[in-house]
């Protein structure tokens, strides 16, 4: 049998090789061939993006969050975390997850290491700013901007206390989100939608 010309309608199904004559494609089969393979693209490139832009806004968001403490002495807690750029124009916020503290005991062990690391060692302004946010108010949020800096304090107490925090607290809801809004001529911020049920 010729097969080329069954080549641009060769399919492989449930494990299954499916050849077509192309006579017997009607022009309806064509076009929805063609839709849905450049909608599978399309579909494949949102995802890809929307993915990107997950890992860096919460990357991004997660630096300001850290020099918002240090600057300001800014708690980081309730239910959402806002910014905007300098003129107003555009506004940021992100959703904070909740944590459920799994192990009470391994907190309390956190709090009295870091208490002891705060007492005995010349501890820089900034991280003694993130540290006591923390003691103040031990969110998953403030446990990861400590958590990255384990490596730049280079102290086994220090590292040790980051650890129990870690172990002792997780997220009760892991779905965090990152709103983008701007500003209308009215003076109302309207949000940028991610969302195909919102557009």
């Amino acid at each position: 049998m010729d097969q080329s010309k069954f080549e641009n309608w060769n399919r492989v199904l449930r494990g299954k090789e499916i050849f077509c004559h192309r006579s017997q494609i009607t022009k309806s089969q064509k076009q929805k061939e063609r839709v849905a393979e450049r909608l599978r693209k399309k579909a494949a490139e949102i995802e890809q993006q929307l993915a990107e832009f997950k890992s860096l806004s919460e990357e991004l968001i997660d630096d300001i969050m850290e020099a918002s403490v240090i600057e300001s002495e800014e708690r980081i807690g309730g239910k959402s975390f806002e910014f905007t750029n300098f003129d107003g124009s555009v506004k940021i916020s992100k959703d904070l997850a909740k944590i459920t503290r799994k192990i009470p005991e391994k907190e309390e062990e956190g709090k009295l290491l870091f208490t002891q690391y705060l007492e005995t060692r010349i501890v820089p302004d900034d991280v003694k700013a993130i540290v006591t946010e923390l003691l103040k108010n031990p969110t998953t949020q403030a446990i990861r901007i400590i958590t990255k800096m384990v490596p730049v304090v280079n102290d086994p107490i220090f590292e040790q206390a980051v650890t129990c925090f870690s172990e002792a607290c997780y997220e009760a809801d892991t779905k965090t989100y990152t709103r983008v809004y701007v500003l209308s001529d009215d003076g109302k911020y309207e949000i940028i939608n991610l969302s195909l049920s919102k557009i």
